[in-house]
């Protein structure tokens, strides 16, 4: 009862923007409560906000280098003493950790970790696309994704020549079990749905609220995924989508169908931007690291290239995230406009970011990349002793930020974080 209304929107694309509306509006009443706050944070945030945004635009050094959470996922939890099925279930738990955790640690950007609250809408939909903390797995573990292959090799010709009427009749239903009930049970859960959806959008609206009110910078509200990458969270597994590769048939297949969920799949994600006007999209791809430069070129890049300067266009600030080592394929980026890349960061993981950081060459500002190992194994002088190595290659000119790789680990611990923090602030100057 959640799925099929997106993806019919995109028959009717007033839907989309009516629901767009709807919520910007909301966001617009929740802003007017902390207008006065906000009012007695404004120098604080904006010298934030300049900072990050000087060190992207790459037009000029900012004051010093960035330091960021990158991304933050469970680490507001186990840091506020909850486990990961109350920080994605309980809206108060959410919000009281969440707000521990950039109070008492200092960044120049936050990542939105509050929208996992997703617990109970996820469950409300029976969705399967996810397991969950306390749900499917251990209370304590992140959410983990759930892959199978709900998209048969036989029908690859059949969502081509039927498209989004496949996916509403076909695939749909074989993500979300109310689909297996019969017709007559199912309008019992269009109202719970439907109360949890406002309950997510409204939690997530008013903790940016409050979070920009009290001074704090987070540029990220955006979340997306490539084609590909979406092709094997919901569709077929990497292992299928691998084989698919090697087989004549099935690889024209695959490639036409990716380029044909890009053009729906854009708007989709650049739907929260619009509700709450931070430009930020944490862009993720996670297959990446898996293909070949070739393999790269035919099947993952002509789509990621289109999202990349559609997402630009419209005002946004790509975030690309870039799992595991993508060393290899970094030249790609290199083929994008200079207007286009000095509006993106590179998220570097476990690849190189000293030959990352030659190979862009000032064409794009790059994050990164301390080690999670030691963010949570180490001490803070490991921290401190990485953080040395890296500001004395990638400081100078501007175009960099600091943060733990792909953002703070779950388990890191406390006192690592304090010393990547304030490391930065104490050597990271510019002027």
């Amino acid at each position: 009862m959640l799925l099929k209304p997106i993806a019919k929107a995109f028959k009717s694309p007033w839907t989309l923007k009516l629901i767009t509306k709807m919520a910007t509006s909301m966001n617009s009443i929740i802003s007017l409560k902390y207008r006065t706050e906000f009012e007695k944070n404004r120098e604080i945030y904006q010298a934030k906000e300049r900072r990050i945004l000087d060190t992207i635009f790459m037009q000029k050094e900012p004051d010093r280098i960035p330091v960021t959470t990158g991304g933050l996922n469970f680490f507001p939890p186990k840091y506020a003493g909850i486990t990961c099925a109350e920080y994605m279930f309980d809206h108060k738990k959410t919000k009281a950790a969440y707000f521990k955790t950039i109070n008492d640690f200092d960044f120049d950007m936050t990542f939105p970790s509050s929208l996992l609250n997703f617990g109970r809408l996820m469950t409300a939909s029976q969705l399967n696309l996810i397991k969950l903390p306390g749900r499917d797995i251990t209370v304590n573990s992140g959410h983990q994704y759930n892959e199978y292959d709900r998209l048969n090799t036989e029908e690859y010709e059949e969502f081509l020549e039927r498209g989004m009427d496949f996916l509403i009749d076909t695939l749909i239903p074989r993500i979300s079990g109310i689909y297996k009930m019969k017709k007559l049970k199912r309008p019992a859960y269009t109202g719970r749905i439907f109360l949890e959806v406002l309950g997510w959008l409204g939690s997530a609206i008013q903790i940016m609220a409050e979070e920009k009110a009290r001074g704090h910078y987070n540029l990220m509200t955006g979340i997306a995924v490539p084609p590909f990458d979406l092709m094997s969270f919901m569709f077929r597994d990497l292992n299928s989508l691998i084989r698919d590769m090697m087989k004549k048939e099935r690889r024209q297949h695959l490639i036409e169908l990716i380029n044909r969920i890009e053009p729906w799949l854009t708007p989709l994600m650049s739907t929260l931007p619009k509700i709450n006007g931070q430009k930020g999209i944490f862009f993720v791809a996670e297959r990446a690291f898996s293909l070949s430069p070739k393999q790269f070129e035919q099947f993952y890049w002509p789509t990621l290239k289109k999202m990349i300067l559609s997402f630009v266009k419209a005002g946004n600030i790509p975030f690309l995230v870039w799992e595991s080592d993508v060393t290899h394929l970094v030249p790609f980026l290199l083929e994008l406009p200079k207007k286009v890349s000095h509006r993106c960061c590179l998220f570097v993981d476990t690849g190189d970011i000293f030959k990352i950081n030659r190979i862009l060459d000032g064409h794009m500002a790059i994050q990164g990349n301390v080690p999670l190992s030691t963010m949570c194994v180490g001490t803070p002088k490991d921290v401190e002793k990485y953080c040395e190595k890296m500001f004395a290659e990638l400081k100078p000119g501007g175009g960099f930020l600091n943060c733990a790789a792909l953002g703070i680990p779950d388990e890191a611990k406390p006192e690592n974080v304090h010393a990547l923090i304030n490391y930065t602030k104490k050597h990271g100057r510019y002027v």
